[in-house]
């Protein structure tokens, strides 16, 4: 087995290495490459047993298949204005059509689909999500743009002001996929943008293509790119720091918020004596009583996420030790307050609420952030359902705002007055939520029996839940103060439901 992923590495290594090595003087030796790539990655992730798409960045086709499309025709609006300038100003001395290059078009899209695709996933899906994990999303964004442009070193007639343009598109992909958290959109726009310019020009970044559909004969100079396309052109540079301001303040979509008003918040699931809190058994209680669920995970020796609120086993299962000294299947043998229930994996959980109510995940890490993060990531990023990250840890929360902006985060905080959350004046920053600087958190979420001039400072402009109710009349109460209030301990009935919410 080892010796395959060492040879498919090695593939893969080859491929990158031999677009600076070699000139791509004609198409097919690009779609070859790029098929090359792209079956050496799908193979290695089927060896790992990860999902080859996602890998690749190109998970969820059905929901962002649209991004591909806008970001073709983006490119295609960008070349056409371009060509319109340079047609008004003079630049285009010919145009002509060869219609029996027509047949040809087809092959171009093909080929710049896979050539496109090929070096997106190796640039800004694997190159830059290496650099993330190693020195933050600056430092990959910033690297992944620079190693971009230099492998367009080797193409004839590459300029200065080519390494700057290709240079700025590197920074606005990675932006936008770090944004994103796909290749969709850049992929398309790249496609876009290579298979116009065949099309019209016949050249792309210094390369001939032998039979252009148009051929468009231009003025040799910086406004038209000369010899080497659009990418050497002052036009092309002007629409690059356009679009770089436009991508840098281009807010993504969120996932959705809208339903944390809409339903009752169950703490640890909507447990009883037969189903404790945190176990299948009360998410199933949960689910059939449309409430959403609050949960907490941790990750075991084996850095796999199991659900589970306390950092010891003692009070839930009678064992001493702490969950990240087990292992998953050291945990499952151990029972939830004496029940048939044992301590279950968050990919179990998802699988059971299968997006049936929403999720309130909490990250219990007390520690400096990334595995767990990474973890959880992993498992929410391609779920269908609503979900919420919060900590009271916000370096969790930042984890997020660097890694995966779109997701919606909450801060939690109470008195933390306990020795686990730091000297005092760690405390007193947590307890007055000043380090939301970082967190960057969408909601606060609020012991429901301490208060501070923070907390109703922050309350005037930020959504605020209180935890955790356990009795009706406490419930109804912290409604009074909150726009929704965790509960637990207590028979929500469906005069409450009426009276604080819509049944979905």
């Amino acid at each position: 087995m080892k010796i395959i992923k060492f040879f498919v590495s090695l593939t893969v290594l080859i491929g990158s290495m031999f677009r600076l090595f070699f000139i791509e003087d004609n198409l097919l030796r690009s779609f070859y490459l790029g098929l090359v790539v792209i079956s050496s990655l799908a193979t290695f992730a089927y060896i790992e047993d990860r999902s080859p798409l996602k890998v690749m960045k190109l998970s969820n086709f059905k929901k962002n298949y649209k991004s591909y499309l806008l970001g073709t025709i983006i490119a295609f609006l960008a070349t056409f204005i371009i060509l319109g300038i340079l047609y008004l100003s003079g630049n285009v001395t010919q145009i002509e059509f060869n219609f029996d290059n027509l047949y040809y078009v087809f092959i171009l899209i093909v080929v710049f689909i896979v050539q496109s695709l090929y070096e997106e996933i190796l640039i800004r899906g694997l190159f830059l999500d290496v650099m993330r994990r190693l020195f933050g999303f600056l430092v990959a964004i910033i690297a992944s743009s620079l190693i971009f442009a230099i492998l367009h070193i080797s193409n004839p007639d590459f300029t200065f002001l080519s390494f700057i343009n290709i240079l700025l598109y590197g920074l606005i992909s990675a932006t936008l996929v770090h944004k994103q958290g796909h290749l969709y959109f850049v992929s398309g726009f790249h496609f876009g943008w290579n298979f116009l310019q065949s099309l019209i020009l016949g050249v792309i970044s210094g390369i001939k293509i032998e039979k252009p559909l148009i051929t468009t004969t231009l003025n040799d100079n910086l406004l038209t790119g000369g010899e080497f396309g659009f990418e050497n052109s002052y036009l092309t540079l002007i629409i690059l720091i356009i679009m770089l301001l436009i991508t840098f303040n281009y807010k993504v979509k969120r996932t959705s918020f809208q339903w944390i008003n809409k339903f009752p918040l169950a703490h640890r699931g909507y447990f009883n004596v037969e189903n404790p809190e945190n176990s299948l058994g009360a998410f199933k209680n949960a689910v059939n009583n449309g409430f959403a669920i609050e949960l907490d995970v941790h990750l075991s020796k084996d850095n796999e996420v199991v659900v589970f609120h306390d950092y010891t086993l003692n009070r839930m299962c009678g064992i001493n030790g702490k969950v990240k000294d087990y292992n998953v299947s050291e945990l499952k043998k151990f029972r939830l307050y004496d029940t048939e229930w044992t301590i279950p994996t968050l990919k179990e959980v998802l699988k059971l609420v299968d997006g049936k109510v929403p999720l309130i995940i909490e990250i219990k890490n007390s520690k400096f952030p990334g595995l767990l993060e990474r973890k959880v990531y992993e498992l929410i990023k391609d779920y269908q359902g609503d979900y919420v990250v919060q900590s009271f840890n916000p370096f969790s929360m930042m984890w997020y705002v660097d890694n995966a902006p779109h997701i919606i985060r909450g801060q939690l905080s109470g008195k933390h007055d306990d020795k686990e959350s730091g000297n005092i004046f760690t405390r007193f920053f947590l307890r007055h939520l000043l380090f939301n600087v970082f967190a960057q958190a969408d909601y606060i979420n609020i012991d429901i029996n301490y208060d501070n001039w923070r907390i109703r400072h922050l309350s005037k402009k930020m959504y605020k839940i209180g935890y955790t109710a356990r009795s009706r009349e406490e419930y109804i109460k912290a409604m009074s103060t909150f726009d929704n209030v965790i509960f637990d301990n207590f028979t929500y009935d469906d005069d409450l439901r009426a009276k604080y919410f819509t049944k979905e």
